[in-house]
């Protein structure tokens, strides 16, 4: 009871309203998390279970899914997509731990190329339907931002490379992505972290920087690792919260819920 009382219902002329009321004289910026928030599901996971699916990822993977699905009790056998989809499995039983798979989720894609993953992403958006599933009532906002001069950046755990494509896919632009990164060799993806994956406090700092010189005005998010983010900014705005963050709403002063 104590979250209900702490958070306003609102629609994008109620956030709009705020965002006025709260803006300063310096320059402006919002975050947005991207899965669930910009968008209804995660592209992470739509490429993810595509390349899985048909069995696109590669053998310089091979290696570190076979050592992580060893570690898990799970048998380190098959091809790199075999492995990468047994992890999966084990994550959706609560066998592995979320940030880890966002760690395997963005350096999977190890022996591609930045441009082949953008390429299997599009290929996956297609079938998954991306562009029906933006979250329309978001538009009025982020065409406030623009109008205003507002810095609008996506901070996700996603793979970076990924929401980059998806918002290019749907037609959001956006001043800049912070997402999960890879590290690149050679302009191929290796199998491991360039930086930790953008999740829970990470988030803020990977927004702060991005949104370096810009006063935080608000923050956008959909799911309990959003917290952080969320208290970042002065306008806090839980959007179709799934349970884990509405668990957590009371945790976060005066928050707006578009639902």
């Amino acid at each position: 009871m104590v979250a209900l009382a702490m958070t306003v219902r609102v629609d994008s002329k109620g956030i709009i309203e705020r965002l006025e009321r709260e803006r300063r004289g310096a320059p402006s910026a919002m975050a947005f998390d991207a899965d669930g928030t910009l968008w209804s599901g995660d592209v992470g996971e739509d490429v993810f279970e595509f390349a899985c699916e048909n069995g696109l990822l590669r053998e310089p993977a091979r290696a570190e899914l076979a050592r992580i699905a060893q570690g898990h009790g799970l048998e380190p056998r098959g091809t790199p997509s075999d492995l990468a989809r047994a992890l999966y499995a084990a994550y959706r039983r609560g066998l592995v731990d979320e940030r880890l798979t966002c760690e395997i989720m963005t350096w999977s894609y190890a022996g591609s190329s930045i441009a082949e993953l953008r390429a299997m992403a599009r290929n996956a958006f297609e079938k998954r339907g991306l562009r029906a599933r933006v979250r329309d009532e978001l538009g009025p906002v982020r065409q406030w931002a623009e109008r205003e001069g507002v810095r609008v950046a996506v901070v996700s755990a996603s793979p970076e490379a990924i929401v980059i494509e998806a918002l290019d896919f749907v037609g959001i632009s956006v001043f800049a992505v912070a997402g999960a990164v890879p590290v690149v060799m050679d302009g191929t993806i290796a199998p491991r972290m360039a930086a930790p994956v953008p999740y829970g406090s990470d988030k803020c700092t990977a927004g702060l920087r991005v949104l370096s010189g810009h006063d935080w005005l608000a923050s956008f998010g959909d799911n309990s690792f959003d917290v952080d983010l969320l208290r970042a900014a002065r306008v806090r705005v839980a959007v179709h919260p799934k349970p884990a963050l509405v668990a957590r709403l009371g945790e976060i002063e005066d928050v707006l819920v578009v639902s």
